[in-house]
């Protein structure tokens, strides 16, 4: 069953490269010239996506909340979505982000985003993912965070409502990750359990292994918090990729899945050419006479390989001779009386 998922045009499952997003989230700091730099320095650095970040912060966080006045600096009004939308498009990259509300949900569905992303604090909150849900685009929902069991309830909340069009990303939310906290067999775990396209949104820093492994694990989609800059001061720039280290890690992926190939078993046209002088043909190991019985020590293996296959000997061996042959020389068919199979 492919369960394969379209996003903008683009496939996103099995058999197709997997989709990059960079993640800038609340890396434009409020500042829509930033926004700007850090959506072209993505698309120079090789991503597929830019996926930002969209909320009313009094509908997000309470009153209360330490950092409630911070957060509002980095709301982005519709009109500063539409610019960046428009720029990122104009560049061949896909636009969509994070909704935290229902009043930004319904933003980015006026928008005509291709899809919805749910961040991992969120896969408990079945009012929003029902919401999102019942705009019928495709959702990526991440599972930092989360139990088996809590992604299990989210996944079948969704598909009850639009049920070819989930993709889940594993994710571990710690920042940075470390290497050995990935957990990236995960992704084949939630692949099998619910039988959806899965990625891997990355928290690790500096060194593209987690990526390139989830990669060769089938990952279909890699997320990874971008940056032009890790000393801007901001909630996520410390951690986020910078744009040289993002470029290697794209084409890392990318490198990675070529050498992934098709899986099929069959010789290169470049290994074809050089078959009949790398592997071995049948050969006589000596001078024999017609109507001689064919023996086993008769026959020896040698390159080149443009005679019999050295599969054949054991039908070759107990027939006769219909000829003399020399040693050293290729056996052939017509020396040989195949009547006695």
């Amino acid at each position: 069953m492919n369960n394969n998922v379209i996003i903008s045009g683009r496939e996103i499952g099995a058999g197709n490269p997997p989709f990059i997003i960079a993640e800038i989230g609340m890396n434009h700091n409020g500042d829509i010239d930033l926004a700007r730099r850090q959506i072209k320095a993505a698309s120079d650095s090789g991503a597929d996506a830019v996926k930002f970040q969209s909320f009313k912060t009094n509908r997000y966080l309470a009153p209360n909340s330490k950092d409630f006045s911070e957060r509002q600096k980095h709301e982005l009004t519709p009109e500063e979505h539409h610019i960046i939308k428009e720029f990122a498009e104009d560049l061949g990259l896909v636009f969509f982000s994070t909704p935290f509300d229902r009043e930004s949900v319904d933003l980015l569905d006026d928008l005509d985003v291709p899809c919805f992303k749910v961040a991992s604090l969120d896969v408990t909150n079945h009012p929003l993912l029902r919401y999102i849900a019942k705009k019928g685009r495709p959702i990526i929902l991440s599972t930092g965070y989360a139990s088996h069991s809590e992604v299990a309830e989210a996944v079948e909340l969704i598909r009850s409502i639009s049920s070819d069009k989930l993709v889940l990303l594993h994710c571990v939310s710690i920042y940075p990750t470390p290497p050995e906290r990935m957990n990236l067999l995960a992704i084949k775990t939630l692949r099998r359990a619910f039988q959806v396209p899965v990625g891997l949104s990355d928290h690790s820093k500096g060194s593209p292994i987690a990526p390139v492994t989830a990669t060769a694990l089938g990952a279909c989609v890699i997320e990874k918090h971008f940056t032009v800059d890790n000393e801007l001061i901001g909630y996520d720039h410390a951690m986020s990729e910078s744009a040289n280290a993002f470029r290697r890690m794209s084409s890392q992926i990318k490198m990675t899945q070529d050498a992934l190939g098709n899986g099929e078993i069959e010789p290169l046209k470049q290994e074809a050419k050089k078959l009949p002088g790398v592997r071995r043909s049948l050969y006589w190991d000596g001078t024999y006479e017609i109507g001689k019985r064919i023996e086993p020590n008769m026959l020896i293996e040698m390159r080149p390989g443009e005679g019999l296959r050295p599969a054949l000997a054991d039908e070759i061996v107990g027939q006769y001779l219909l000829q003399d042959v020399a040693g050293g020389t290729l056996v052939h068919r017509s020396q040989i009386d195949w009547r006695n199979r």
